[in-house]
């Protein structure tokens, strides 16, 4: 009927309207491409997304995988930095000696004739109520708070780090197992579309029907091409997430 035609010049149209959106997209993603490796917009040579290769996924990845991540290889050197700065407060308890061999005991450039009697009195000053007002037990409290609150800064960094890598890796399970089932459907519905032109052969079946199949077997199609985006966007995800690592 001329309902019918009407009806199915509307589906082409609106798919020649898709197609023009996807052009504008190549062209943007090109440019957007070109512009970051430096050059001035050209057209960029693509596989056929049949051709298209992309890194098997793990069921699992270690946690030591996000160690490159930028925020968590900064906690981990603020964590070192604090360690050090403990470090560093607690030996300022430690009278300024240094074994230089031959030249024996020395402070600030001048031997020490009796490095023990030296010690000793060292020792005594720690011993006392008030050690240079408390400023070096104190440099060393503060020192520890500082330390623990960098480990726990860590801690949380790596929790965080590892429920990202957790997600973008659930998107990437989801993402493939939905293709397989779109290509599933795309096998079953090419089967039905060959039926039903047996059937508009040999029966009376009308044509229309066959064009309800295949457009439904065109929109199954378009699934998959939208499931293996899905898919390949996902996996950079993840390795956005992993720090550009390989997984």
């Amino acid at each position: 009927t001329e309902v019918a035609v009407l009806q199915s010049e509307a589906k082409k149209m609106r798919l020649e309207a898709s197609i023009l959106t996807i052009r504008k997209n190549i062209v943007t993603t090109a440019n957007s491409i070109c512009t970051l490796i430096g050059c001035t917009p050209m057209e960029i040579e693509r596989l056929p997304l049949a051709e298209q290769k992309m890194p098997e996924l793990l069921e699992s990845i270690p946690l030591e995988a996000v160690a490159i991540r930028p925020d968590v290889l900064k906690s981990e050197m603020a964590l070192a930095q604090a360690f050090y700065a403990t470090n560093a407060a607690r030996s300022d308890f430690y009278p300024s000696v240094k074994l230089s061999g031959s030249a024996g005991w020395m402070t600030d450039g001048t031997s020490i004739a009796d490095p023990m009697s030296f010690i000793w009195k060292a020792a005594g000053s720690l011993l006392q109520p008030v050690f240079r007002n408390g400023a070096n037990k104190a440099a060393l409290e503060v020192a520890k708070a500082r330390q623990e609150e960098a480990l726990q800064s860590f801690r949380q960094c790596l929790l965080e780090a590892g429920k990202e890598v957790n997600d973008a890796l659930v998107v990437c399970q989801e993402a493939g197992g939905r293709l397989e089932i779109d290509r599933q459907r795309v096998e079953t519905l090419n089967d039905a579309v060959a039926k039903i032109q047996l059937l508009m052969n040999h029966s009376t079946t009308n044509y229309l029907e066959v064009l309800t199949a295949q457009q439904s077997l065109l929109d199954a199609e378009l699934d998959v091409v939208n499931d293996i985006v899905s898919l390949d966007a996902s996996i950079v995800s993840l390795y956005h997430s992993l720090g550009g690592g390989i997984m």
